[in-house]
């Protein structure tokens, strides 16, 4: 989540040992979200704080934690938490432990930011804030769903704990926020929830793949098996041996494919290895694994269609032939994958970080400029968004008395500073695309014209 390379996560196991304030290298923090009901999500958020960061006073380190979620549209409160936790020790310099939580909210549909702040109970000048976002959407499909992966340091199956407070579904499960494994956690232990498995009717067995792939994109483990229909929802957890793992950044897949149907999913999760006494194995390429691990392996042919249709706004004019020529499934998830692989800024990444930002843009792109007349990420806004990303400013004039409604978008950091301008030119509420300085943008010098009522 707060996307370091394995250099980073190195530098601050070996700073640990002699950490002594609260920071971003001794307070971790994950999520995951799970379905609570049809219309709403429920969100797990993990923490790790080093007892080494926190004032040892009273054979104790104590700390304050307060978490407050905003919505970002109307920046209204929607979930707030504000408690303290306590590590009791015999002595001030024993090992380093970490005071580990849970803190659980139920969300609906939309964006929002989390403010996660720890206070060292015995010195509230020793603070650390950190604030991200999250996006909930509804966990449903067509066919089956699935949740997000929690990563854990311990599962314990069966269990009749039901006080625990890591205890769901009959597990206990114990997280590790800093999603760092090695010599100290050699196994990683997973959770996930599959729902809605009899929702399509179809009685058919589905396939469950969990893999491993390390940041060359080469396949480190994979483990496949039959799941049945006789449940709609069930958990799967699972356990990897990383001790013969190099140390690296490395990539856990999960897949649920009906392969009569042609329907997958996948979900995946990021996690790092530090095993010192292991040589790194070398190798020049990548492996086929790149493609098998990707999510154009698994999406449908309805679903890749529309993937290249967002993908339309960067693709040259012979990419778009090219695509037009493609007939069947496999080439055109061979295409997809390489459209956007050759648009990779970090190879040596196990995520391609342009494709991420690009269709969070669509996304985000579809929700804000959507009408009844056409899909947000289809409007003029909706493409100038995608393609350029955030504007530097925007000004909206929408109640002028001789002119209809337009926008002025200006971007400071692109060929000196341009603008785009758009207008409802029809009166009906859609804006497009009128003027702009961009180089090989529509050019009208002219434009306020076009929105004046009387010309």
């Amino acid at each position: 989540m707060k996307g370091k390379n394995f250099l980073i996560f190195v530098l601050i196991l070996i700073s640990n040992a002699f950490a002594q304030r609260l920071s971003e290298n001794t307070v971790y923090i994950d999520y995951s979200r799970f379905r609570y009901n049809s219309d709403s999500v429920y969100l797990e958020i993990y923490y790790g704080i080093s007892n080494r960061a926190l004032t040892f006073k009273n054979n104790s380190n104590e700390a304050e934690l307060k978490v407050f979620i905003r919505d970002t549209i109307n920046n209204n409160i929607v979930g707030y938490r504000n408690f303290r936790i306590v590590s009791e020790q015999n002595v001030q310099n024993e090992n380093e432990k970490y005071l580990t939580g849970i803190i659980g909210f139920k969300l609906n549909k939309g964006n929002y930011l989390i403010d996660f702040t720890v206070i060292d109970y015995f010195d509230t000048l020793n603070i650390y804030k950190v604030t991200f976002p999250i996006k909930i959407q509804s966990i449903s499909t067509k066919n089956f769903a699935i949740s997000d992966i929690q990563l854990c340091s311990n599962i314990i199956e069966n269990s009749d704990n039901q006080e625990s407070y890591f205890y769901k579904n009959t597990y206990e499960t114990y997280p590790n926020p800093s999603n760092v494994y090695g010599e100290q956690l050699p196994m990683v232990f997973y959770y996930i929830e599959l729902y809605d498995l009899q929702k399509s009717g179809s009685e058919n067995s589905l396939k469950y793949i969990a893999k491993v792939i390390d940041a060359q994109g080469r396949e480190k483990y994979s483990k496949e098996k039959l799941i049945q229909r006789r449940y709609n929802s069930i958990v799967e957890v699972g356990a990897i041996n990383i001790t013969k793992f190099s140390s690296g950044t490395y990539t856990l897949a999960i897949y649920l494919l009906d392969s009569l149907n042609n329907f997958g999913l996948v979900s995946s999760k990021k996690f790092f290895v530090f095993n010192p006494h292991i040589t790194e194995e070398l190798q020049t390429r990548r492996s086929d694994a790149d493609l098998l691990s990707s999510e154009f392996n698994v999406m449908s042919e309805e679903e890749l269609n529309l993937a290249f249709e967002q993908s339309r706004y960067i693709a040259s004019t012979d990419e778009i032939k090219r695509w037009n020529l493609l007939s069947d499934i496999e080439s055109k998830r061979v295409f997809l994958f390489n459209f956007w692989k050759q648009r990779d800024p970090n190879p040596n990444t196990p995520e391609n970080e342009r494709k991420i930002e690009y269709f969070d843009r669509v996304r985000r792109a579809d929700e804000m400029f959507r009408s009844a007349r056409e899909k947000g990420w289809r409007s003029d806004r909706g493409r100038v968004y995608i393609v350029y990303g955030e504007p530097s400013e925007i000004d909206r004039y929408p109640n002028e008395m001789d002119a209809f409604p337009y926008e002025i978008w200006s971007y400071n950091n692109i060929e000196g500073g341009v603008i785009f301008v758009f207008g409802d030119i029809t009166g009906t509420g859609q804006m497009i695309l009128i003027h702009s300085t961009h180089r090989g943008e529509m050019h009208d010098e002219n434009w306020f014209r076009r929105v004046q009522k009387s010309r």
